[in-house]
This record gives structure tokens, sequence and C-alpha cells, in this order.
């Protein structure tokens, strides 16, 4: 888990997420771009990257 803001991409989207934890297959975190939580499946994460 992380304490920073870290960008997820996938699916061509970039997400900006603070409080990501990765357990297993899934990354969670809170989305600002969405303003809420998301959960992705490692497998459709193409990029990962500290702003």
């Amino acid at each position: 888990m992380t304490g920073e803001l870290v960008v997820i991409v996938s699916q061509r989207r970039e997400h900006y997420m603070d409080d990501v934890a990765i357990a297993g297959d899934a990354i969670t975190g809170y989305c600002h771009d969405c303003d809420r939580g998301h959960t992705f499946d490692r497998a459709r994460v193409t990029r990962a990257y500290l702003p």
C-alpha cells in the first residue's frame, strides 16, 4: 500500500489514485478522476507510475 499518488493505466485510460493496495490479482484504491474507489484486475493494467 502506498500513501503517494499513483497513475494506473487500464484500457487506455489514466486513473490518478491514492490509497493503492495490491492483493492477489486485484489493485484497489481511490480514484480522483472518478471521485470513488476502483478495483482493477492486475492483468488489465498496462502501466503504473508516479506522476
